[in-house]
């Protein structure tokens, strides 16, 4: 695979995708069970926006990776994420009294330039439990903070609220936005999704051009 170019900026949002080296056999991740990475995790995160001024939109934890949507203010990027990778590790190693490779050595990172492709993203995100088979509705996975009234007490902390410019196809009532994250995409709309998360640059397929475009558009909710 072609290795992504990195773009420092301001202006638009990431979404990253952090993967562990291994899984191991008891199914606990880094070999702390899941609630203490969590909290790890969302520790360091409200760390790192203080050091490094990073801007967290989303956040979610499943099986052997984690998932964010980020913008930096401060174009550092490359330094906040890595801030994060280098600290949890070493906190894992330090808890669990073990030296091996916590992350795989470089994370994902996929820029995202318009309001409607940060909502595919934010949707795809968030459903990840759902295409899993984890659970069958988003506001009973514990490792997200989509839904404050459950199970993430960090999403008040941690979250800062999407900046005006992208926020125009998130649906800002509780039930609805759950409602949208919960609802079954066709397959092939889904695969796009995760195509284009792997692009330097969040873009869909234009060869159909506007008939195309208006198909993608449908799995958005306008305010």
């Amino acid at each position: 695979m072609r290795k992504k170019l990195l773009v420092q900026t301001t202006e638009y949002m990431y979404c990253i995708v952090a993967k562990l080296n291994n899984r191991p056999n008891n199914k606990e991740l880094f070999d702390l069970n899941e609630k203490d990475c969590w909290n790890l995790f969302c520790h360091v995160l409200m760390d790192t926006q203080k050091k490094f001024n990073l801007q967290i939109h989303a956040f979610l934890m499943i099986n052997n990776h984690i998932h964010l949507l980020a913008s930096t203010p401060d174009e550092n990027i490359d330094k906040a994420i890595l801030y994060f990778m280098t600290t949890t590790s070493k906190a894992i190693g330090f808890l669990t009294n073990k030296t091996h490779r916590v992350w795989k050595s470089k994370y994902e990172r996929t820029l995202i330039t318009s309001p409607e492709n940060y909502a595919h993203a934010f949707k795809y995100l968030y459903s990840h439990p759902l295409r899993a088979g984890i659970e069958n509705s988003i506001e009973n996975y514990k490792w997200s903070t989509i839904d404050s009234k459950k199970y993430s007490k960090y999403k008040n902390k941690l979250i800062i609220e999407q900046p005006q410019s992208f926020d125009s196809y998130i649906p800002e009532s509780r039930n609805q936005l759950l409602a949208w994250i919960n609802h079954t995409d066709d397959v092939y709309y889904t695969e796009q999704v995760r195509t284009a998360l792997e692009k330097s640059v969040f873009e869909f397929p234009n060869d159909d051009g506007v008939k195309k475009y208006e198909y993608f558009k449908n799995f958005l909710l306008k305010k």
